[in-house]
């Protein structure tokens, strides 16, 4: 028997009263690849040039030009945007981490904290696709991630603290107790510690420490240096006796170096 199935400008009867409806909708922004929209639709011949009017209508407001790239794809190339935007590596390190841990595993019985994370993520990949023009919208500002309770930071008192340093003075390591030291009386954060040169960051004689940098240890990655979490810079002011650690510092550093029969660099 002759196939009695009808044929139109974009349409094509797949069984009858059932219609395929196909309009073009310029090139994949991605890929550059030619795009169809193709949507099933029920009903009568003029009913379904209607629906597909409408579909045209649609992609030409421009509700239609998204992309066939995966969630994957927009992931890798919303971390090289981060890079190239000069993020921090511990920030793009935490990203990857929640992606490839609980968002591609799609873990169960997940805590609030990490289900913002996940939000986060996501939202921030899917507005990065927007601006891209790889999707109209970005689904995530409808989700409703879990509220966060409210957790007082746990602050040791000074008698915890001197405790803490003596101990470490009595260790192998007695570095960190000046390290401990610094932290109570500065507010720093441990990379930015470690970041401290003697002739860039310490302004000795008004007693002014300069923070502008972190160091960066990451698994399986050089250490190094970048620009403060919030890239701003501030000046902290301290007392003689931090000033006192610090030296105490750089005179053990000079005691190492030469114990090892080398110099120790000028900063």
């Amino acid at each position: 028997m002759a196939d009695k199935r009808r044929k139109a400008s974009g349409m094509r009867e797949r069984s009858p009263g059932v219609w395929e409806l196909i309009v073009e909708a310029g090139r994949d922004p991605v890929t550059g690849k030619r795009r169809q929209i193709s949507r099933v639709f029920r009903g009568s011949v003029r009913e379904a040039k209607k629906a597909r009017a409408e579909l045209l209508t649609d992609v030409g407001r421009g509700r239609h030009n998204g992309t066939k790239t995966t969630v994957d794809d927009l992931f890798h190339e919303w971390v090289q945007e981060l890079e190239r935007k000069g993020r921090s590596p511990n920030t793009i390190h935490n990203y990857v981490k929640v992606y490839h841990h609980d968002i591609a595993h799609q873990r169960r019985g997940l805590k609030p904290r990490t289900v913002n994370q996940i939000h986060a993520t996501m939202s921030s990949m899917l507005t990065q696709a927007c601006r891209w023009g790889w999707r109209d919208t970005n689904p995530a500002q409808y989700a409703e991630p879990p509220s966060l309770p409210n957790h007082l930071p746990v602050v040791p008192t000074p008698d915890e603290v001197r405790a803490l340093m003596n101990e470490a003075e009595r260790s192998r390591r007695p570095e960190y107790a000046r390290a401990f030291f610094v932290a109570a009386t500065t507010g720093m954060r441990r990379g930015e510690i470690c970041a401290l040169r003697r002739k860039r960051d310490v302004d000795w004689d008004p007693r002014i420490i300069t923070v502008a940098w972190n160091v960066i240890d990451l698994k399986g990655q050089p250490t190094s240096e970048a620009p403060t979490k919030n890239r701003r810079i501030r000046h902290v002011a301290v007392d003689e006796r931090t000033m006192a650690v610090l030296r105490e510092q750089v005179e053990s550093m000079h005691q190492r170096a030469t114990a090892a029969s080398c110099e120790l660099q000028e900063d």
